[in-house]
């Protein structure tokens, strides 16, 4: 067998193993036929703890620099058929969440703009990571604009769109048709921004879906309670959902009652609760979350919008 062929089956052989023993094993194995091949490097970057993994980012930029060379600048498409297209993905995605962990915003807002620009279908989560760099910055034209850009609709950007209103314009009708529009994309991200979700206990799993909603809230909690007024504007109509959708415990439902006093939408809230009371108890989740959202946006918008 050629080193070529002895090379594709480490390959191979490396993106189904599981046993870290293993992974640095093949890691290895891949890193003697070729010194600098981006996998080995890569698996072997995956597997140090977090402190050694920031400390070694400069790792991941060789790796990501000798790929780049190997394709002759980025892959042509996500879906590239060469084994490096995965690679280059997941090579800037760390190098992103890296750098914004060590906080040098600018590296990691290179990188994760680079990883948007590869992936335009949300395969990996650069969204997340490009928008915070950006709310961080506190470059809110620029959020704006990346919007108007990138064919996704995604919350983290909506969640974005609707921080760099707020900055930009204030609380207004377009303000709030952003945070609404943001809400209806997934309704469990603001419970888990707000710490209003009880999450399964640690040795319990997710779930993927809401696995990728609390990435998400981690990543715009900062952002959303950095002030009083951003984390007052996502409460309500937050605790409006949670209300009519039953997530909400009794200190929280006097928080919204609380809220509501001097609103002028005491009665529309009343309103609306009966009508949820008196719904199926059975009702489907999704289809609860949907009524809610649009009767919601009936109360909190002019009519027209």
């Amino acid at each position: 067998m050629s080193d070529t062929q002895n090379l594709e089956q480490l390959l191979e052989a490396l993106m189904d193993a599981e046993d870290p023993k293993e992974v640095r094993r093949i890691a290895g194995s891949i890193l003697t036929l070729d010194g600098s091949h981006p996998a080995g490097h890569l698996a072997l970057w995956e597997l140090m703890e977090e402190e050694e993994s920031l400390n070694s980012l400069g790792q991941l930029e060789k790796a990501l620099a000798e790929t780049r060379k190997r394709f002759g600048g980025a892959p042509a498409s996500l879906y590239d058929e060469n084994p490096l297209t995965e690679i280059y993905g997941a090579l800037l995605m760390h190098l992103a969440f890296g750098f914004h962990a060590k906080e040098e915003l600018e590296r990691a807002l290179a990188f994760a703009q680079d990883l948007v620009a590869f992936d335009d279908e949300g395969v990996y989560p650069g969204r997340t990571v490009f928008y915070r760099c950006l709310l961080d910055l506190k470059q809110y034209d620029r959020i704006l604009e990346a919007l108007e850009e990138d064919p996704l609709e995604t919350p983290v950007g909506e969640h974005a769109r609707t921080l760099a209103l707020l900055e930009t314009k204030g609380v207004c009708d377009e303000t709030m048709e952003a945070l609404l529009n943001a809400l209806s994309l997934d309704t469990n991200l603001p419970f888990l921004i707000l710490d209003l979700t009880i999450l399964p206990e640690e040795d319990e799993e997710l779930g993927a879906e809401l696995e990728e909603t609390f990435h998400q809230a981690v990543y715009l909690q900062t952002p959303w309670t950095e002030t009083q007024e951003r984390a007052s504007f996502l409460a309500l109509p937050t605790l409006i959902l949670g209300s009519l959708t039953g997530r909400l415990e009794q200190e929280d439902q006097e928080a919204l009652e609380e809220m509501l006093k001097d609103s002028g939408l005491e009665d529309g809230v009343a309103r609306l609760q009966a009508e949820a009371a008196a719904r199926d108890a059975d009702e489907d989740p999704d289809e609860r979350d949907q009524w809610a959202m649009e009767e919601l946006m009936k109360l909190l918008l002019p009519e027209g919008n």
